[in-house]
């Protein structure tokens, strides 16, 4: 875990009263890219016992009220601001292509972009298929901790 996950399943226990659905949203399937400091993050490995445990009783408090809670997994790509995660403050984001995130069409929109998240480095292939298996990973994670599915979000 990227954080201590005993704030989340508090949250998501009292969240989950009276819903049809709960999603413990923007779980990122790695810790070198956040979308914001304090994200919960899936660590490589992720089988440890104590993690195991964590999630379990996430999952279990989230579901306390008979309401199934599915996991947003969740990378976040060039949305993840320089310096989010534990890369170097100086290390680019990455995403599929180097194509810059774009707030608007004003100068200051284009400077809070550059500034913030910068251009992202272009993944390689090996990168891409493993950044798919840490998806593949999350969902195990989440499937053997209890939750009742996964939504897989990529920016």
């Amino acid at each position: 875990m990227g954080h201590d996950i005993d704030r989340f399943a508090i949250l998501q226990n009292r969240e989950s009263k009276n819903n049809l659905l709960s999603l413990a949203g923007n779980v990122q399937v790695s810790n070198l890219y956040l979308g914001v400091p304090g994200d919960v993050a899936i660590l490589a490995p992720s089988k440890s016992p104590n993690t195991k445990d964590a999630w379990k009783a996430w999952a279990t408090a989230s579901q306390k009220n008979g309401t199934p809670t599915l996991v947003q997994l969740n990378h976040p790509g060039r949305q993840s601001p320089l310096g989010s995660g534990s890369r170097s403050p100086w290390a680019k984001n990455i995403a599929p292509s180097a194509v810059k995130l774009v707030f608007g069409p004003r100068w200051i929109d284009k400077v809070m972009a550059a500034v913030a998240f910068g251009t992202p480095r272009a993944m390689t292939s090996v990168e891409i298929e493993g950044v798919i298996n840490m998806f593949v990973d999350g969902a195990k994670i989440s499937e053997e901790a209890g939750f009742k599915g996964v939504e897989l979000h990529a920016a």
